[in-house]
């Protein structure tokens, strides 16, 4: 069950006309207004006026610009900046209050009553004390944006944009929100986001919408999200590792995010992650993520990263949303049989059995994550035990033939002790002794191998005496993921290995001679064309097996 509430005061904006912003809303609008009046009491400049670039309002971002042939008006001008030049789709010109007259207005007719989905305005000198009203006859306002007083900004880059939905059109929108970044000597930096659905379609592009974000900084605004390019950056306006946002009065977080135009929005179901690729040194470390179904009034927590994340500053899948694609099984075991059985049974399509490597190897209903029982390994050390197939059962191993095969490996596991090469699993190829396993160290944490090399994931122990996710997976990008109890402990590039021909072990390595992990182990699941867990993602959200 999902529970729905509102963050307090996040929605009190500030009005940064310095950067070309887009407002948010505050009051419930009226349908359908003709005219749209924005009110300064102040500059935030020693000029003492206010520059208005450009005004738009948009339904969908492939509809037109509903300020476009409107009849502009202003309480004054100064010199040949009148009121018309705010809708003239250039940014050469501009309207501007006369100097000293606050409080001011500019306001705008619709050639006819419109319902728009966001407004937005380019400017060059902005006010800290403001209003937005809708008005139906231009006579009696509807408070729309309610004046808020704060330290605007004085930027000179006119073609930046920002995007903020107006209330009450229902829009969907998703934000990440942070209150901490990893270090706390930097900016937030954001080359790109992307929403993606199974079939890794992204929903985030400028057809279905808007980039979003609460602030940012002179030519790195929120478009710089979802352009496609990963050297560009939206940068914030914050430093420092606690986060206090200007545009945010309670000081518990800045976000971005995007919004979506009346019926672009995906099928909740159907979406898989949200991709994230940091700028250098900007890693993200207490978040949420979170998604609105009516313009950002209620919003739902899909994802709290609870336990901060160690971050990172190349490519960082956010959060995964894990669905499983049954027909992407390589080979999966739920470690289901009698009481001291000793061959763990494949319920995957190869039908593959991995026999006992010793006595002290035996199926346990002691404990179980699911079902009625699990694998259990009595001791641990030096000799070999487990379980193992005969020989290269795997014929097609870590590839489904495409040029860039991702694969996903993961286990529950139940650790009676901590001891050294305590293989969980490993998968050996005949092709050049590429090999991938996962191991546990003396301490808990994970050590991994991968294509011939071996790396280890110092961040996140696992639990003695309970259950612990664990998975190891390469994404389509060619990027490696490691994951502990629905934590990223890293994530690094490393180029994929089309694995053919494998042989497999479960609770060790595969040759002997080499130690073996001490505990239970249950759902064993090998997916090949599919990496679910290529980020953070909420353990408790695993659907059972079947």
């Amino acid at each position: 069950m999902v529970n729905w509430k509102k963050l307090a005061n996040w929605l009190i904006p500030k009005l940064e006309f310095g950067i070309g912003q887009f407002l948010p809303y505050g009051k419930m609008r009226t349908l359908g207004n003709a005219y749209w009046r924005l009110t300064v009491n102040d500059s935030q400049q020693s000029v003492n006026y206010v520059q208005l670039i450009q005004v738009e309002l948009w339904v969908d971002p492939s509809a037109s610009n509903l300020t476009t042939g409107g009849n502009a008006t202003s309480s004054s001008v100064n010199g040949a900046n009148v009121a018309s030049r705010a809708i003239d789709n250039t940014t050469t010109t501009y309207w501007q209050l006369s100097t000293g007259a606050f409080p001011g207005w500019w306001q705008v007719q619709l050639v006819a009553p419109a319902n728009p989905s966001v407004i937005g305005i380019s400017s060059q000198v902005g006010s800290g004390n403001w209003k937005l009203e809708a008005s139906n006859d231009g006579s009696n306002w509807t408070e729309v944006i309610t004046a808020n007083p704060y330290n605007a900004i004085f930027n000179t880059n006119t073609t930046d944009k920002m995007y903020f939905p107006i209330k009450g059109t229902n829009l969907e929108i998703w934000r990440i929100f942070v209150s901490k970044m990893y270090s706390s000597s930097v900016q937030m930096q954001i080359n790109e986001i992307q929403l993606l659905d199974l079939t890794e379609t992204n929903w985030f592009t400028s057809a279905n919408g808007w980039p979003y974000a609460s602030s940012a900084t002179s030519g790195n605004s929120p478009n710089k999200l979802i352009d496609g390019n990963l050297t560009n950056s939206w940068t914030n306006l914050v430093t420092g590792g606690n986060y206090q946002d200007p545009a945010n009065s309670s000081g518990d977080g800045v976000f971005f995010g995007f919004i979506f135009a009346p019926g672009k929005a995906p099928t909740l179901s159907n979406i898989w992650k949200i991709w994230v690729k940091n700028n250098t040194g900007g890693g993200i470390d207490s978040y949420k993520v979170q998604r609105s179904i009516d313009s950002g009034a209620n919003w739902t927590d899909l994802y709290d990263n609870a336990n901060p994340n160690p971050g990172s500053s190349s490519v960082h899948n956010v959060v995964t949303f894990p669905t499983i694609d049954t027909s992407k099984l390589l080979y999966y075991s739920k470690a289901e049989g009698s009481n001291n059985s000793t061959t763990l049974v494949d319920t995957g399509p190869n039908n593959i059995s991995m026999v006992q490597r010793n006595a002290e190897s035996v199926i346990s209903n002691t404990q179980k994550r699911y079902g009625a029982s699990s694998a259990f390994i009595s001791a641990a050390g030096t000799a070999t035990r487990g379980w193992k197939t005969s020989g290269y059962d795997l014929p097609y191993g870590l590839t489904d033939g495409s040029t860039t095969p991702c694969w996903s490996i993961d286990l529950w596991y139940y650790p009676t002790g901590f001891s050294a090469n305590s293989y969980l699993m490993q998968i050996v190829s005949a092709n050049g002794g590429y090999n991938t396993y996962i191991m546990v160290t003396t301490t808990g944490k994970l050590q991994v191998g991968y294509g011939g090399s071996t790396f280890s994931s110092n961040t996140v122990a696992a639990n003695l005496n309970a259950w612990n996710h664990i998975c190891i997976c390469m994404d389509v990008l060619g990027y490696l993921h490691v994951t502990m109890n629905g934590r990223s402990t890293c994530a690094t590039g490393y180029g994929n290995q089309a694995y053919t021909n494998c042989r497999l072990a479960v609770g060790s390595a595969w040759g002997d001679g080499s130690g073996s992990a001490q505990g239970y182990i249950d759902n064993v699941r090998i997916l090949v064309g599919q990496s679910p867990f290529a980020g953070n993602f909420d353990i408790s959200q695993l659907i059972p097996p079947d």
